[in-house]
């Protein structure tokens, strides 16, 4: 991505998920849910799904595939 001509690196919608999956702030609970609302079947699930799940086994938060789960409509 460049802006005013300039070359810039951006996050990826699943990395930001992965990255604000793990608060416990609401508001980025929010932001999932909306990201996940907007890129819908655009999220690269291949990716996202496994890396979800082992990071919620390796924190011991199974609360974080529920929500994610969740959010994708799944439950």
């Amino acid at each position: 991505m460049s802006v005013a001509g300039e070359r810039i690196r951006v996050c990826t919608p699943e990395d930001l998920i992965v990255l604000k999956i793990v608060s416990d702030r609401a508001r980025d609970r929010e932001d999932v849910t909306g990201i996940i609302r907007t890129q819908g079947a655009g999220l690269d699930r291949g990716y996202l799904d496994p890396l979800i799940q082992g990071l919620a086994a390796e924190m011991g938060r199974p609360d974080l595939l529920d929500f994610y789960r969740r959010c994708l409509g799944e439950r």
